[in-house]
């Protein structure tokens, strides 16, 4: 059963060495830099070789995060069309991000020489569709927490070493995670009230500590 999911990762690993052979650009990205310039349509395709970057839809008014990229994935993927939500969608460097550029003619060529690359895409569209229309139906304050125990795992493993400290504490304010989640702070400290009363996370100012991986993973799996 294809369950929704936010997290993108290791959807195209297998095909890199495939991908490298199209003479891709390495770019580096740092923490708050866009993957491309903000009320631009898509241009470019990256390969996420390190690091974590967060899509969102941006309003007149607010931001509506709609899910994360990790390492061994790629965003947007390739399309043939572009359509006007293009120019609203940004992707921005949650930690510094290593990634490969290619044109979207590029990624286009290589659907149609490999076939199994073709099928990869295919499901990543599926997965991600189905992830839309998760998050347009579903607004509970459940699936508030199971967002912010997934987006916690992935902060403790894609963190850089110098942000993570000692005892996997990561130092974080409410107000970044609020912002990351795309939420009000209410809503977040209700969230994280949650995942310390299960005994996943321990709080102090500015620092959480990874108190139980396995029931972070537990709070995560409605949407994994």
């Amino acid at each position: 059963m294809l369950l929704p999911r936010f997290f993108f990762s290791q959807d195209f690993a297998p095909f890199r060495p495939f991908l490298l052979g199209l003479l891709p650009r390495a770019r580096r990205f740092r923490r708050g830099e866009f993957l491309w310039r903000p009320g631009e349509p898509f241009g470019t395709v990256f390969y996420i070789d390190s690091g974590l970057v967060r899509s969102a839809v941006e309003g007149k008014h607010d931001r509506r995060n709609t899910a994360w990229h990790g390492p061994g994935t790629i965003f947007p993927v390739v399309h043939s069309e572009q359509f006007a939500l293009e120019n609203s969608i940004t992707a921005e460097a949650v930690t510094d991000v290593a990634a490969l550029e290619f044109t979207n003619d590029e990624i286009l060529s290589a659907i149609r020489r490999n076939s199994d690359f073709a099928v990869a895409t295919i499901d990543w569209y599926s997965r991600y569709v189905n992830l839309l229309l998760f998050t347009s139906s579903s607004l509970s304050f459940a699936k508030t927490v199971s967002a912010l125990a997934a987006v916690l795992l992935l902060l403790f493993k894609n963190v850089p070493e110098a942000q993570l400290g000692r005892d996997e504490e990561l130092r974080v304010t409410q107000t970044e995670l609020a912002e990351l989640l795309g939420i009000d702070r209410a809503s977040l400290v209700r969230a994280l009230a949650t995942l310390r009363n299960s005994g996943a996370i321990a709080t102090a100012r500015g620092v959480l500590k990874l108190a139980s991986i396995d029931s972070l993973r537990e709070a995560a799996r409605e949407i994994q």
